[in-house]
């Protein structure tokens, strides 16, 4: 369970727990023992920067690259590449979920600041208890798909958990 607060009516999520370090605010991670490890509460969701990037040959017009991020409702995120002889493969699969519940937690893609993504939803609040993902694919074409961004991680009330920066390319040649 997230490391929830009373705001004076109701139990509200803590985005972040924060020391003084003696000069500034630096948040920290929350850990409690379950009776047989150290397990995380807070924040209860955790990413690694994302840096994906995916070449693939150009054969006909059918072809295409494509790298991927999804964080699915169960728990589970996949950074992925695919291309028109490959399946989806995980460059990386990991719980993103540490603690609560998925419908506790929304994502908020920036709008990016370089390119556009070829799939997903961007500058806008999405629920985790819904699968969510995004995709940048090079297709038909020789050439390449270049996306810079971030990815946030928020509470319901849609502040900042954590966030992470998003570079992303699939390329032709």
């Amino acid at each position: 369970m997230p490391l929830k607060v009373w705001n004076g009516s109701a139990w509200t999520m803590a985005a972040k727990i924060q020391v003084w370090n003696g000069s500034s605010w630096v948040p920290v991670t929350g850990k409690v023992w379950n009776g047989s490890s150290w397990v995380q509460f807070s924040p209860g969701v955790t990413l690694t920067t994302i840096n994906l990037n995916h070449i693939s040959n150009y054969n006909d017009p059918s072809s295409y690259a494509e790298v991927g991020v999804e964080l699915l409702s169960s728990g589970t995120a996949n950074y992925y590449y695919s291309d028109s002889l490959t399946p989806q493969t995980n460059f990386l699969s990991f719980s993103w979920l540490l603690s609560g519940s998925n419908s506790e937690y929304y994502a908020f893609m920036d709008t990016p600041t370089f390119g556009s993504f070829s799939f997903g939803t961007v500058n806008s609040n999405l629920v985790l208890s819904t699968g969510r993902q995004w995709t940048v694919q090079q297709a038909g074409a020789v050439g390449s798909n270049v996306v810079s961004s971030t990815l946030r991680l928020r509470t319901p009330n849609f502040t900042d958990i954590l966030s992470v920066s998003v570079d992303m390319s699939a390329e032709l040649f």
